[in-house]
């Protein structure tokens, strides 16, 4: 009697655990069914919404809707990893919820390029003193109204936000208001009179064809990203518009941090990074004294090889830190590090020591160009290595005393 009750406790013990576990399950089940319907509801507003959105919305969607139907059909196995689900499923409830509302796939209304268009050649038209800025103002214009070019919101506002910037820097630069050319042509009724003003008409013409320079040069540019990355042309013309905000960030012009966004891209950069990069050369080129953008690229591209542990604004601040505190000039600084840095890192110099060396040896010299080579050869001899050896020797310097030890 007593081992049959034992054999009945074990019974009615299995099966309660039995049913507990049953229970756990259909709790877990539930609550992963009820989270899915939520994140369903946003799939369907999504579903709903694709009609009146703009082409790029259809990829991204489909993207997220595989995503979800994938996910929502493991919601029955319970030998699932329940924090992945959720975390899956978490990160799909946010990009949808980001793409309900993202500006780049709202569709604009019919129109509103044509308002903008309208209002850019406006501004042109009322500021014929603006020479090269009107002229970038003409090309967005031109940009906003042409086909395929905008078809969302998030388009039409990068626009409208180089429209704004354009209008700021054209007002710092007092390029703003009625030309002298404009001046004379009211004074002036007859061909007489405008003959009179030959002197006028040619600076016109002069500032038009600078323009129309301008427009190539941004035109150029664009190619010339395009040949070296593989983005498509609508993400290219994307940057090139946001180019202009991230000029203004840093006191320069957009064509240099395309321009330098091409160098960095030719470097094998990603198309992101190629853009951080090309914004802290544009740094470089206005904290120094280079001479243009492409000088700047080359500098900061070799120190930051050399100092790969440190970011492009850590080695630009300790350029410039040097150069407001000693007497050496940030540029040469630069310099002599793009020409000693590579050698002095593989001795085991960080990029303090570098400078210290740099500016001492510079204020004796007065010579960025000699110090650093003389710093470079040094350090090239107190390595000791073949390679070293030859490097000197096609320097042209002397190596008969130069003793390999490795």
């Amino acid at each position: 009697m007593f081992a049959a009750a034992l054999v009945e406790a074990d019974e009615k013990a299995k099966q309660l655990r039995d049913d507990f576990d049953s229970k756990v399950d259909t709790t877990k089940l539930s609550l992963r069914e009820n989270q899915i319907n939520n994140v369903g509801s946003q799939i369907a507003l999504l579903q709903q919404s694709s009609v009146d959105r703009p082409a790029a919305f259809g990829p991204v969607f489909s993207e997220i809707s595989n995503e979800f139907n994938a996910l929502k059909a493991t919601r029955f196995d319970v030998d699932i990893n329940e924090e992945d689900f959720y975390n899956k499923l978490k990160n799909i409830r946010i990009r949808a919820e980001k793409l309900l509302s993202d500006p780049f796939y709202v569709k604009i209304q019919p129109g509103e390029p044509e308002q903008l268009s309208r209002q850019m050649k406006d501004w042109v038209a009322a500021n014929s003193k603006s020479g090269a800025f009107g002229k970038q103002i003409e090309h967005l214009a031109k940009i906003a109204v042409a086909d395929g070019e905008v078809d969302s919101k998030g388009r039409l506002q990068e626009i409208s936000n180089a429209f704004e910037i354009i209008k700021s820097q054209a007002a710092q630069a007092g390029k703003v208001g009625k030309s002298f050319v404009d001046g004379l042509m009211n004074r002036f009724k007859n061909l007489g009179q405008y003959l009179v003003s030959f002197v006028g008409f040619h600076r016109f013409i002069s500032v038009f064809r600078q323009g129309i320079s301008i427009v190539k040069e941004f035109d150029s540019a664009l190619m010339e990203m395009r040949k070296v990355t593989s983005e498509s042309m609508t993400a290219v013309k994307r940057f090139q518009l946001a180019s202009f905000d991230m000029a203004n960030s840093v006191g320069t012009t957009a064509l240099q941090v395309q321009q330098s966004t091409a160098a960095w891209l030719r470097l094998g950069k990603d198309f992101d990074d190629a853009q951080v990069a090309a914004v802290a050369s544009a740094k470089l080129l206005n904290t120094t004294e280079f001479e243009n953008i492409d000088d700047a690229t080359t500098a900061l591209l070799s120190i930051s090889q050399a100092y790969k542990d440190l970011s492009y604004e850590d080695i630009i601040d300790k350029i410039n830190n040097i150069g407001d505190h000693f007497s050496s000039a940030s540029n040469d600084l630069a310099k002599g590090l793009q020409n000693a840095s590579a050698v002095l890192r593989t001795q085991g110099n960080d990029i303090d020591e570098a400078l210290a060396l740099l500016t001492a040896g510079n204020d004796v010299v007065q010579d960025i160009s000699k110090t650093s080579a003389g710093i470079r050869t040094i350090a090239l001899r107190i390595s000791g290595t073949k390679e070293a050896k030859q490097e000197i020797q096609d320097m042209g310097e002397d190596i008969d005393d130069f003793v390999v030890r490795t």
